[in-house]
Formats: structure tokens, sequence, C-alpha cells
């Protein structure tokens, strides 16, 4: 059978967890589409002076891929064969540029995957002391797919360069210290935000918006990445998790008491985090218990507004006040028969004493009485109110 060479395509992620045993390397298996990681746009991990360094490169081999044989014929999907990393530039190195001391090993040893298979590269080294700066990396790879139709020609040498770089500084890559605020508006809301700190620069991950600033704004519940730069273009990467919390809509309510014409307003609101009055003669208030002094005796339509993350709620109720210190009280009552029964259910307003006459010479002390009179009728009955 005879093979070709074809370029392998490249998918774009992030740097993934390292896992490393006596020299060799276990791919990463966040992975899981075709192709090697991380990409070349990405890089790698920067590397400290006299500090073991160790990263991977995961490869995935496809088992196909289209391939473009050029007029007549056209693109084809071509069966991979294997993928090789060999040197196809003549100088007899697989992997150029590393820094001094720097090796690679290959897992399998062989550094040839079998369409469909995964492995890894290791690259591993100490720098030393003088050995900072900025490393362009190029590893050559070779990608053989089965010939699908026959030319009668030798094949051709189709070839694949990674270009990474490894940047050696003297100083270790920052750590990043990152706070999040959960999102309270619950699902499907999304008012979460993530700082970092502990770089030079910033750079989120897409899901965050790519924003390159500190902090991360309107995020959804979930996990985000964030790298903090330093000022040799070293990364430390961290992530930010964002939770949804349980809202309780809020009920408004409230509680008065009037001495001359101040009133002072007490909140008996449940799940609020604001509050905002209208103390019904143009005057406002956020405070949650606030006293308010009226210009003038009056009643008044006091209404409470209250709110949370996700909800608002309104009540009002009058509010008489009195210059005099003291507020007149207002009798008022409904009443309901049964037969020869009535019930007499109060609706005074600012009453401290009652006094019922039902009209058949019998009276009451009681706020809301029941009185059954001897005979049928039609009586006038008087409430008298004091305070």
């Amino acid at each position: 059978m005879i093979n070709k060479l074809l370029t392998l395509l490249v998918l774009l992620l992030m740097v993934g967890t390292i896992t490393v045993s006596a020299q060799s390397c276990t791919p990463d298996a966040q992975y899981t589409a075709v192709g090697i990681y991380p990409d070349t746009l990405v890089g790698l991990p920067c590397a400290q002076t006299t500090v073991l360094y160790q990263t991977t490169i995961t490869v995935i081999t496809p088992t196909d891929s289209l391939y473009d044989l050029g007029p007549p014929l056209g693109t084809i999907n071509a069966t991979i064969d294997s993928i090789v990393v060999q040197d196809n530039t003549g100088d007899g190195i697989a992997v150029n540029g590393l820094p001094p001391g720097f090796a690679y090993v290959c897992n399998p040893p062989s550094c040839s995957w079998p369409g469909g298979s995964t492995g890894c590269i290791l690259l591993i080294g100490t720098p030393g002391t003088g050995d900072a700066g900025t490393y362009n990396v190029v590893v050559e790879v070779d990608a053989y797919v089965n010939e699908l139709v026959t030319f009668g020609n030798p094949p051709v040498n189709m070839d694949k360069v990674d270009q990474y770089s490894i940047v050696v500084s003297t100083t270790a890559p920052p750590v990043p210290v990152i706070t999040s605020t959960d999102d309270s508006q619950g699902s499907p809301s999304c008012n979460g935000t993530g700082t970092v700190s502990g770089g030079v620069t910033y750079q989120w991950d897409n899901n965050a918006g790519g924003v390159t600033t500190p902090t991360a704004a309107g995020l959804c519940a979930g996990t985000y990445n964030v790298a903090a730069i330093d000022v040799n273009g070293c990364a430390g990467v961290g992530s930010a998790t964002i939770n949804y919390l349980p809202c309780t809509p809020t009920v408004a309510g409230f509680t008065s008491n009037s001495v001359g014409l101040d009133a002072v307003f007490t909140d008996a609101s449940s799940d609020a985090v604001s509050w905002s009055w209208d103390f019904g003669d143009a005057s406002t208030s956020t405070d949650q218990n606030p006293v308010h002094t009226y210009a003038a005796d009056g009643t008044y339509n006091v209404c409470l507004i209250t709110t949370n993350a996700c909800s608002s709620d309104t009540t009002c109720t009058s509010v008489t006040v009195s210059a005099a210190g003291c507020p007149p009280c207002v009798a008022g009552f409904t009443s309901a028969n049964s037969g020869l029964e009535v019930m007499f259910a109060d609706a005074s307003a600012d009453v401290t004493g009652w006094l019922w006459d039902f009209a058949d010479g019998n009276t009451s002390t009681s706020i809301s009485p029941t009185h059954t009179y001897a005979a049928a009728g039609t009586y006038n009955v008087c409430l008298y109110t004091t305070n």
C-alpha cells in the first residue's frame, strides 16, 4: 500500500493539566476532539530558571480528513494511516528550538500515532540561570494517508510544522487571585461578576466575553477561566465559579405611629433589600425606617415599595397626623345579622375607646360586639369613639 503525507488540521484550545510519570506523558483527558493541543496560537506555559519544567502536547489523530488533490480530482476524504513526529527539514531534528538542557519524549516512544489513536509529547528540562529568554519551538509532524487514487508516482511529501514558543523567566509566573459574586437573580438571569488580580494584564476566556479587564461582568452560573499575565508575557491561569442563589419574592409591609406632625414608620417587610417610601405629600425616602414630618394636619396615603433581586411589592395605608399631638379619631363600623343576632365589626381609625348604643336600651364597650335583639325591627345603632 502506497502512503501519502497529509497536513493535519489543528484546533484551538487552552493548555490543559499535565500528567507526567517517569519521563513519560499521559494525554490530557479534557480533549476529545481531533487535533493537537495546545494550539500553536495559544502557546506553551512559561518556564522559570533553575526550576524543573514539563508540559504535555496532546495529539488526537483523526481516522480520515479532507484532502485536496487539485484539478481535475478535487477534494477527497482520505483515510489517515498515521502521523509521526520526525525530521522533515533535513537537519535531523524533529523538535527544534528547545531551551538548553530540554528534551522531549513521546507516548508511545516511537512518536507515531495510528489513525484514530491518542498520544502525547512531553517537553521536559530545567533552564539554567543564564537561559532566560524566548525560545521558538518547531515540532515537525508528518501525516500519512492511504492513497485512494493510484498515480504511479513517488509519494508526495506533505509536511506539518507546529510552531510554539517557550518564555524562560527568572521569576515565577503570576498566581491569579480571583473573587466572584454569585448570580443572585437565579436562572436564566446573568448578573454574576468575576474579578482577578496578580498580573499586569488579563485575559478572560470567550465564555466571559474575552475581556481583558480585571473584572468580567454579566456572568451566568458556570466556570470561567482567566489568565493573569506578567511583564514577560507569562501567565498563571485560574477560574471563577458563579452560582445561582435562591431568591424569595419580597412582601411589603409597615406600621406607623404619629406624634404631632411627626410620623414614625417601621418596616415590616420580608425579603427586602431596598425601600422606597411615598409619604403622600410629594415627599419620599429610601430609608428602611424613616421618620417624616408633615407640614399640616391631615390624613395621608402612604405607600412603601420594596424590592430585591427578583421581585418588588407595594403596600399603602392611610396615616393621620395632627399638630395638637393627638390625631382625631374617626368612627366607623359594619354589621351583618343572622335572625335577631347582629355582628358588629369596628372600622374606626385612631381610636382607643368604643361605646355602642344598640337603640334598644342596651350598650357595649367592646371593639366589635355581637348583640341579640328581642324583637324584629329597624334600630338606629350608634358608635361613639374616643382617643
